[in-house]
């Protein structure tokens, strides 16, 4: 489901709000250099829409740091 499908005001504002904050934590943790945040920021969108449709109410910023950090791992190491 696209965001563009998503019209309920509410929702998009968690969504934002979700991945703001998840780009904030990534970049704490390792600084995204600027030739890949465009990559870098679509990947994190996809991981917050995905963690959103499993669980509209979980800790979608938290969460989408996390797994993004681990799949930026799993790339360094070859494993992606």
């Amino acid at each position: 489901m696209p965001l563009s499908t998503v019209t309920d005001p509410a929702k998009l504002k968690k969504l934002v709000e979700a991945f703001d904050d998840a780009w904030l934590l990534v970049n704490r943790q390792a600084p995204v250099p600027p030739e890949a945040q465009m990559t870098a920021k679509d990947d994190l969108g996809e991981i917050v829409v995905r963690l959103w449709r499993a669980d509209p109410d979980g800790p979608l910023a938290e969460l989408a740091a996390a797994l993004y950090g681990a799949n930026r791992g799993a790339d360094r190491m070859g494993g992606r």
